[in-house]
């Protein structure tokens, strides 16, 4: 193989890559999952229903997926994970007529209510430190930001 023919080669090959990152990012960008849907941060958080109590933090960025006639949304929201996630595969369709999973609930957080109920006891702390899940640095940070 001559240099001429390589470097053709190696250019080829470039473009082709070039193009390939070009059409993912448009299909992404144009015709992927969230396309067409309006996406917005919050400005405070929001309560997820469930068994324990979880919320969405300032900041998180949904995309509105469609409104009911019964007057609530639906969103969608993108989660980074590490780690493997206890899971239960699903089936297609759940019981005749229904192709998809029931969503879970949000609501706003009353602020005032919120500060309450998550305010941390000093045996919440021991609790933590006897069962090993702070490091020394974690705990003077979290001591620090105790209210006195």
């Amino acid at each position: 193989m001559t240099l001429k023919t390589f470097t053709l080669k190696a250019l080829a090959s470039l473009l082709l890559m070039a193009l390939g990152g070009w059409i993912a990012w448009l299909w992404l960008t144009l015709a992927g999952p969230t396309a067409g849907m309006s996406r917005f941060k919050t400005l405070e958080p929001l309560a997820i229903e469930g068994q324990a109590s979880a919320a969405l933090p300032v900041g998180t960025v949904l995309y509105h997926d469609t409104s009911f006639a019964e007057g609530h949304s639906r969103y969608l929201a993108y989660f980074y994970h590490k780690g493997v996630i206890a899971q239960e595969a699903l089936p297609k369709v759940f019981w005749p007529g229904q192709a998809s999973i029931s969503p879970l609930w949000l609501w706003n957080i009353d602020t005032e209510q919120a500060s309450d109920k998550t305010a941390i006891t000093r045996e919440d702390i021991v609790a933590a430190v006897q069962a090993g899940q702070f490091s020394r640095q974690e705990l003077a940070i979290i001591v620090e930001a105790l209210p006195h």
